[in-house]
């Protein structure tokens, strides 16, 4: 059981580090490698539980509950395919007794019963702290292959910021588009301009993020609408760049129209992480499934080639026979000519 559980922490690990390495952007072929590995660990997990099945059968276990560790518990049930399967949860002792029963007796429990009877226990601590390890293990293992890993691109925060704690200062590219994009400078004439007036400039672009009001915040950046209606784009505490919103209706309105659409984008990503929270246990299981027939399929591979081996090993030795045969065959035509002339008959 504790292999088992070993190699579930080690396959959950790297399903994260597949997921993380893909939010990172990293190079194809780095996460095709860790895609890899992670179907190596599946293929280990797969065969334990097949192992852990097995061995249940053939003791005729008197409870679909096996005791994994301290925390964990395996569970034996019926798929929709009235496969019997195993899956882990960390159930606490008092409340075992509902999903715990003897399947020579009540037979075994289907998965959709199962589901309905997880979603009536109590939200386990230990699930969100182990969620918490695996993650952290996870973005150690990137580190310690060489990776720079902003945990802050892992997930986007729903949280303003505290400007207080964290004051801001532009950027030239910054300053050159306010001279451009406010003030009118030309193109051309934008870095000499900064150059002479950045400490003016720098200034100005301060006291408009300091009088701004946050609207919007991505895994890129944070947004600040300024009271001159300048959208401010700030990154790693500067203020990189800048852009004016003139929908033509006015100072007054266009603030008013920007806000409105900040908070139709504001309801529109509550629905999406709404959405990704109510998907994400389906989506795990279907990549888990995914990760289940990947293995499956190299199985049934390896044995093809076994089979095309012995098939080719046995042509081999049917030719060799033959051979033997047709030896013998051509002695026998050989010696009977020497007697009998052949004739047409």
């Amino acid at each position: 059981m504790e292999d088992y559980m070993e190699i579930k922490e080690r396959y959950d690990t790297m399903l994260n580090v597949v997921r993380f390495s893909k939010r990172l952007q990293l190079p194809v072929e780095v996460t095709n490698e860790y895609l890899e590995e992670r179907q190596h660990f599946n293929k280990l997990r797969v065969n334990a539980e097949k192992s852990i099945i097995s061995n249940a059968l053939s003791t005729n276990t008197t409870s679909n509950i096996l005791k994994m560790d301290d925390n964990w518990c395996g569970i034996l049930f019926l798929d929709d395919k009235n496969n019997l399967k195993f899956k882990t949860e960390p159930i606490p002792e008092d409340s075992l007794r509902f999903i715990q029963r003897d399947p020579s007796i009540q037979g075994h429990i289907t998965r959709k019963e199962l589901e309905v009877l997880l979603l009536g226990l109590p939200d386990s601590a230990y699930l969100n702290w182990y969620k918490e390890q695996i993650k952290e293990k996870a973005v150690r293992y990137l580190r310690e292959n060489g990776h720079r890993v902003d945990t802050d691109l892992l997930t986007v925060p729903k949280v303003d910021i505290d400007r207080c704690d964290w004051p801001v200062s532009p950027t030239s590219h910054s300053g050159e588009n306010y001279a451009i994009r406010v003030l009118g400078v030309d193109q051309v004439s934008a870095k000499k301009y900064y150059r002479q007036h950045s400490d003016h400039i720098d200034q100005t672009l301060v006291d408009m993020y300091n009088t701004s009001e946050f609207i919007w915040q991505d895994d890129r950046a944070e947004y600040y609408v300024t009271l001159q209606n300048v959208i401010l784009v700030v990154s790693n505490n500067s203020i990189v760049t800048l852009y004016p919103k003139d929908l033509g209706w006015g100072q007054e309105i266009d603030r008013t129209i920007i806000l409105m659409q900040i908070a139709k984008l504001s309801k529109l990503r509550e629905k999406l992480f709404t959405k990704e929270a109510a998907v994400s246990k389906d989506l795990k299981e279907i990549e888990e499934n995914l990760d289940t027939v990947s293995a499956d399929i190299l199985e049934l591979q390896e044995k093809l080639s076994q089979a095309i081996m012995y098939m080719d090993s046995l042509e081999s030795t049917k030719v060799e026979l033959l051979k033997g045969v047709n030896i013998v065959k051509q002695k026998l035509e050989t010696e009977s000519n020497k007697i009998f002339k052949k004739t047409k008959i």
